[in-house]
């Protein structure tokens, strides 16, 4: 299945950015910065974080204010980096809140909350990144530099976005951002929560029957009648690039509609909730919410994952006894979950499941190699008609992600692209794809293929020539975009 391409607006964006929308130019204490706004992908925040880190002067150098309840600036939706770029004053502000809503938000130039550029904030700002507030949303004000109602909070129009996908399968497939190029592979995982038992793998029939209910008995996992614990399915909202790739990848339709319960986004906050401090967390109140709704970042709900569910209020049900199935980013799974394809080191404060996909585990090797399949190609998307100083910036930080990602496991932040053994149509497509180029296997697949295999190939309907097979446990589409196959 491929992902479907809908046309749902964005035809204010067709009206050209302003000037007020464009890279600006801010002055505070007499020194003049150059401000760039990024917002999108949740998933690949670290990665992002860590090569804007590097980029604007490295560890040690870079100043770095952030918000939010996690432990670390890379784990935060909302950051402020200061230093140089190419000999310029640069500040970069992140307000990470999912990819489809980046894309959106850029192509229609709709501004969005980010940390605001003052001489208290900057003041704030450290080597050592500082955490500005312990919020999970940006505050007003904060005490911040003597001032105990320093301003923290602005609004402003993003200017680069990163995306889990494409943008033409995005509610905003036009007008036509820059960029779009992929930057490296972003994996994702099912989790469970602490205290669950049982739960060890996630199927494509499985999630169908979960998210098109919101809820199942255990037995759905467990094949065994005595099983009847629920299990409620939490995730993202749709305009989560997360969200997109994992209905795509379960062949469960990109735009069709879940059922599912909490969500963080604004009037919905009552419809989750959590008791203690982590990672000693209690999910008290659960409750479904009409699609759309659902968290708006993996931070949001990797933290539901962490935390028991023994005795949780569902749907206005006091004392249920449940257990939860969510989906995240790598990285997110990773903060919340130990396995021995993640960090190397274990935690005890994570206490959340990380679980198969159709039989495999996340690993560095089995997504190079295809084995395991939920992943996309991130993307990062500029304006669309940006400056010349814009066109370098996304260039630059481009480039500088893709040589900063990691060539060896656990590669938790990404993977590089060149790394990997196989490919797939548009970084969206079904499976794993290997480009046919003629008679003979293609060059990366030779070394699992033996040279005497033979491929037969059947006319698709599309008018390809496409082969499915399963072969050394790894499942091949084969294709020509040509209907001249000589096998």
């Amino acid at each position: 299945m491929k992902l479907k391409s809908v046309m749902l607006g964005g035809l204010l964006a067709l009206i050209g950015a302003s000037t007020a929308s464009a890279q600006t130019d801010i002055t505070v204490g007499g020194t003049a910065y150059k401000v760039y706004n990024v917002t999108g992908a949740t998933a690949f925040r670290s990665a992002m974080h860590l090569t804007l880190q590097s980029l604007l002067g490295g560890a040690g150098v870079t100043k770095i204010g952030y918000v939010g309840t996690v432990g670390s600036f890379n784990g935060a939706d909302f950051v402020i980096y200061q230093g140089t770029l190419n000999s310029v004053n640069t500040i970069v502000r992140c307000s990470q809140s999912g990819s489809a809503e980046g894309v959106r938000d850029v192509s229609t130039n709709t501004a969005i909350d980010y940390i605001d550029v003052n001489a208290d904030v900057l003041a704030s700002l450290a080597t050592t990144p500082f955490k500005l507030s312990n919020t999970t949303t940006i505050p007003a004000t904060a005490n911040l530099n003597g001032n105990a109602s320093a301003t923290l909070k602005t609004t402003a129009i993003p200017r680069f976005s990163f995306s889990d996908v494409a943008q033409s399968v995005t509610p905003n497939p036009t007008p036509a951002l820059t960029g779009g190029s992929a930057v490296g592979v972003i994996s994702f995982a099912f989790m469970t929560n602490q205290g669950t038992t049982g739960i060890t793998n996630m199927t494509d029939q499985i999630f169908a029957q979960l998210y098109t209910q919101g809820k199942v008995a255990k037995s759905a996992f467990t094949g065994s009648s005595a099983d009847i614990q629920s299990v409620v399915a939490m995730g993202r909202n749709s305009l989560s690039g997360t969200r997109i790739a994992v209905l795509s990848e379960t062949k469960y339709g990109a735009f069709t509609p879940v059922r599912q319960f909490g969500s963080n986004e604004t009037g919905f906050t009552g419809t989750a909730i959590l008791t203690g401090t982590s990672p000693n967390q209690a999910i008290d109140t659960l409750s479904e919410v009409a699609d759309p709704r659902g968290f708006t970042s993996g931070s949001g709900l990797r933290a539901y994952a962490n935390a028991t569910s023994a005795s949780v209020t569902l749907d206005g049900v006091a004392g249920q006894n449940i257990a939860i199935v969510c989906y995240a980013g790598i990285a997110d799974v990773d903060s919340v979950a130990n396995h021995a394809n993640l960090s190397t080191t274990a935690s005890s404060s994570k206490k959340a499941q990380m679980l198969t996909y159709n039989g495999e585990i996340y690993s560095y090797d089995n997504v190079r190699n295809g084995k395991y399949t939920l992943w996309s190609e991130e993307r990062l998307y500029g304006p669309q008609s940006p400056t010349t100083l814009e066109t370098t910036f996304r260039t630059t930080l481009a480039s500088n992600i893709v040589s900063n990602l990691p060539t060896a496991a656990p590669a938790i932040v990404g993977i590089k692209k060149s790394d990997m053994l196989v490919t797939r149509p548009g970084g969206d497509g079904e499976v794993v794809i290997l480009p046919y180029s003629g008679k003979n296997c293609p060059p990366r697949v030779r070394a699992g293929v033996p040279a005497s295999h033979s491929w037969d190939f059947s006319l698709r309907p599309v008018g390809r020539w496409e082969k499915f097979e399963q072969l050394n446990n790894i499942r091949f589409i084969v294709y020509s975009q040509t209907n001249e196959i000589n096998s």
